[in-house]
């Protein structure tokens, strides 16, 4: 027996919408269930989703908020946010005194652009298990990493063909993480060696009638390693090839791999699942 279309208004129902001064570019939830929603004019703005009002503000930033990170402060309702914006990374205490923030009362920053590349902006920023590193994706394709204790920037050797623009760390792998760009490509590095490890370029479906390439916008790798990407022909990767047993549960079948082999195209389904771009996962 056929099963019953899929209503989206029998699982969903809107609460509420929030207007912004400005059109949105990032949004972040934190361990309180505030809504942090970072700006294209540079500002960003926490929301109390129990009463739907502004709690805390940063302005005046200039460049737009790409991505942002929320991480829990001892003691807080309120989170640090790490936030993306142009060329800087920036670091912010959300339970200061100041209800409205600006760029001077950060906490950290980091410009990683180089000398020779003064328009090359941020994308997307990732915190990895550890909060030692923040793993950065730029508009030149390049994948970088900032080591907190010391604000070192290392850029990969290698990087991606065109804009590189969504990255993820490993799950219990303390040295790797993987990128996508507009290239198509997925790449897994070890960011320690700033080297590639295993790559995964994301064919072209032939006669289809969709306007984008199969760019990878979005990335989202699970506790047990496993990666879903979705691309912007609205497309969707699922990886196995890097899948770990949860301690406890492995199957005496399968020996476990040293190697994450999360890109393996021998393990992998991909799948139309949308008309349009996957931009989050």
């Amino acid at each position: 027996m056929a099963s019953k279309p899929f209503e989206p208004s029998e699982w969903y129902s809107l609460q509420r919408a929030l207007h912004t001064p400005a059109h949105v570019s990032s949004l972040a939830f934190d361990h309180a269930g505030h809504l942090s929603a970072g700006s294209d004019d540079g500002s960003l703005r926490v929301y109390d989703l129990n009463s739907f009002k502004v709690i805390r503000a940063i302005r005046g930033l200039g460049e737009e908020i790409s991505s942002l990170v929320c991480l829990k402060r001892l003691g807080s309702e309120l989170p640090d946010v790490w936030l993306a914006s142009g060329r800087r990374i920036m670091k912010f205490r959300m339970d200061s005194p100041k209800i409205i923030q600006i760029a001077d009362d950060a906490l950290l920053v980091v410009d990683v652009s180089s000398p020779d590349q003064e328009n090359d902006e941020l994308n997307e920023i990732a915190l990895n298990a550890n909060k030692t590193h923040i793993g950065f994706t730029l508009d030149s394709g390049a994948v970088g990493i900032v080591e907190l204790a010391t604000k070192a920037v290392s850029k990969m050797k290698s990087k991606h063909e065109s804009i590189c623009g969504c990255i993820r760390f490993i799950p219990d792998r303390p040295r790797e993480l993987v990128s996508g760009g507009y290239d198509t490509a997925l790449l897994h590095y070890d960011y320690h060696e700033g080297k590639i490890l295993s790559t995964r370029k994301i064919p072209e479906v032939v006669g289809d009638m969709t306007l984008s390439p199969p760019f990878v916008v979005s990335i989202a790798i699970s506790s047990t390693g496993i990666i879903a990407a979705g691309t912007a022909d609205g497309r969707l990767l699922i990886g196995c090839g890097g899948y770990k047993a949860p301690k406890g549960k492995e199957s005496g079948g399968k020996k476990r791999s040293r190697k994450w082999d999360g890109l393996n195209v021998e393990e992998e389904i991909i799948t139309k699942v949308a008309e349009g771009p996957l931009v989050a996962l």
